[in-house]
């Protein structure tokens, strides 16, 4: 019976069940019979009295909610829809992308031009190297000198040198792969390999990048 006006009051009911009570009370009072003592009034009274009071808070309550299940829903979608808004065309995370994207790039260049290097010891007879390897040892031997300090203390030992040299024939850091054990030794190694630079570029059929040479100084003392 009261189905379907509870459906169409919607989120009025609680308002709806206020006046009900509020009329019910009103009847109350007004069916009082002449009989009844002025005791019995003055409780009615007080009874009616708080009853209003009660609805009156409740009324408040009641439109307080309404006011914050409105305004408030709409403030926090406003919120949360600046929020996404800003999340998506934010220059920054744009730049996130990108930096993402770059170290993957960035790696296969890296594995793609190691196919582009080789490494071969300064005196290897590979047909490929073997005029470019003498040469280059050649321009090492003319600009190698035994360290006069080193001499004087007949120092000895064996000092092994990585460099590269790039397709122009640019010369890249060399490094000690095995010490000699004298500090004098090892840096005349290393003078004599930078003093030979710049070297003639890589040849056409070569077709590489750079080529790492490995080469071994050995420190005799001659009578």
């Amino acid at each position: 019976m009261f189905g379907p006006l509870w459906l169409v009051l919607g989120k009025y009911k609680g308002i709806f069940i206020i006046l009900l009570i509020f009329v019910a009370l009103l009847t109350y009072i007004c069916s009082t019979r002449k009989r009844d003592t002025a005791k019995m009034l003055a409780k009615k009274l007080l009874i009616t009295f708080l009853v209003i009071s009660l609805i009156g808070h409740l009324l408040a309550l009641l439109l307080a909610g309404f006011v914050d299940m409105t305004g408030g829903s709409e403030r926090e979608g406003d919120i949360i829809t600046v929020d996404l808004k800003e999340s998506l065309e934010s220059p920054e995370g744009k730049k996130e992308e990108k930096e993402k994207v770059k170290p993957i790039q960035s790696q296969i260049e890296e594995d793609n031009s190691e196919y582009l290097k080789e490494t071969v010891e300064i005196d290897s007879n590979d047909g490929k190297y073997i005029d470019y390897l003498r040469k280059i040892q050649k321009m090492i031997e003319s600009n190698w000198i035994y360290p006069q300090k080193a001499y004087e203390k007949n120092e000895e030992g064996n000092t092994v040198v990585k460099f590269s040299i790039t397709n122009s024939g640019a010369l890249l850091t060399p490094i000690i792969m095995r010490s000699s054990g004298s500090k004098l030794l090892d840096k005349g190694a290393i003078s004599a390999v930078k003093a030979a630079a710049p070297y003639d570029p890589l040849p056409l059929d070569f077709n590489l990048l750079q080529l790492n040479i490995i080469a071994k100084f050995k420190y005799r003392m001659t009578e």
